[in-house]
């Protein structure tokens, strides 16, 4: 389940970059979890519904992340880049 958060978080990140620059090589995946902000979740594990109104607070004021789905559970599709193993 962890890798699964730290990938829709990495994917969302992604997602809101994409207008940025050229589209990344790389096949295309879809993927299921939880949207968490990261700092909170790798500093004390915060995520689930309880965590919700904390963590839109840190997204709203800068966190690159979807808002408006924190602490839910969502599927997104696009490509998978990794680099050094992330």
């Amino acid at each position: 389940m962890q890798n699964t958060v730290i990938s829709v978080a990495v994917l969302a990140v992604f997602i809101g970059m994409t207008p940025l620059r050229a589209q990344p090589k790389g096949e295309s995946v879809t993927i299921k979890g939880e949207v968490v902000d990261m700092w909170r979740y790798l500093e004390g594990g915060d995520r689930g519904p309880s965590k919700k109104d904390c963590a839109t607070a840190c997204a709203k004021a800068g966190n690159p992340i979807l808002v408006g789905k924190m602490n839910e559970q969502v599927t997104g599709t696009g490509t998978l880049v990794k680099k050094a193993g992330v």
